[in-house]
């Protein structure tokens, strides 16, 4: 047997461990209660460019995200797009992926494996999960200026979030689920107005959550469970009005329980145990939301906080 067939049955292991990983969170009940649909895992890459992420949030979620609207017009061109995949191959350890068909060839970009191209051969996506990448993700990354889709989890990839994903004005998913990043979760992010899903859970972020984050005003699901987060749960959050899935579990999050969560009328799922908060749950997260969710072992307070909202 060849290196390349050992370094593949390798990989394909350790994506099966990953799920394996994934398939056990779920089990618990801290993290997703029964019912809920598990992370669509897969590292199947599309066809074709799809005109919205392809697939539903990852924890949990039903119905595909909208396309962005209102995108402003993308800069660069698709040499600039091609310069910043080179620099991401070289960064991620490209030569040992699962599969790297065409990369770095003078081949269309939406040729490359995992890459999707709109008309214009700009690219729209980046469909690596499980593809073994190892390495940091490098700034130049946030130069995609057409990108809408980055699903770069179930890897490897080590390092920070690099604050200019920021950049990516048109994303409207990003998903690093189950890697091992550090760090903070960079503010920027909270510029990506087109954002509908955001997964970052299965990291060791250990810092705390931004309250930029509360302006994204079109995300529906964002996933941070077992990241190791601290700090307090910003109130900003509470602005998130279309956000159907918030999960928070498993970290080492402090202080009260915001009441302004209780203003999330969408919210279906609130996933909060496996935490260190204070105090008592908002008598607002009463009610459906309550049986459904995981709001840890604090008891509903006797009366509501004056900042409650509703």
């Amino acid at each position: 047997m060849t290196r390349t067939h050992i370094a593949k049955w390798l990989t394909l292991l350790s994506v099966v461990l990953a799920l394996a990983l994934t398939a056990a969170l779920a089990a618990c009940g801290s993290d997703e209660p029964s019912g809920v649909t598990g992370p669509d895992r897969t590292a199947s890459t599309p066809t074709e460019t799809p005109a919205s992420p392809a697939r539903t949030p990852s924890t949990p979620g039903s119905g595909a995200a909208p396309t962005a609207t209102d995108a402003p017009a993308a800069s660069g061109s698709d040499e600039t797009d091609r310069e910043a995949l080179v620099a991401f191959y070289n960064a991620t350890n490209g030569e040992n992926w699962y599969g790297s068909d065409n990369w770095l060839s003078d081949a269309p970009l939406g040729q490359w494996d995992g890459v999707t191209t709109n008309d214009d051969g700009r690219v729209t996506g980046l469909w690596l999960s499980g593809y073994y990448l190892r390495g940091e993700i490098p700034p130049e990354l946030g130069s995609l200026s057409n990108l809408t889709t980055l699903r770069l989890d179930l890897n490897e990839l080590s390092g920070e979030i690099p604050p200019e994903l920021g950049n990516l004005s048109n994303l409207v998913e990003l998903d690093l689920n189950f890697n091992g990043l550090i760090g903070e979760i960079p503010p920027e992010l909270g510029s990506l107005s087109n954002l509908t899903t955001l997964y970052l859970a299965g990291n060791e972020l250990s810092e705390e959550i931004p309250a930029e984050l509360g302006n994204l005003a079109n995300l529906q699901a964002l996933d941070i469970r077992h990241s190791q987060l601290s700090g307090p749960i910003p109130p900003e959050l509470g602005s998130l009005s279309n956000l159907t899935f918030l999960y928070l579990n498993l970290n080492q999050l402090s202080g009260e329980i915001p009441p302004e969560l209780g203003n999330l009328a969408k919210l279906q799922k609130l996933h909060l145990g496996g935490n260190q908060f204070e105090g008592c749950v908002p008598l607002n997260l009463q009610g459906p939301l309550s049986s459904t969710s995981d709001l840890g072992d604090l008891p509903f307070c006797r009366s509501h906080a004056p900042s409650a909202g509703r």
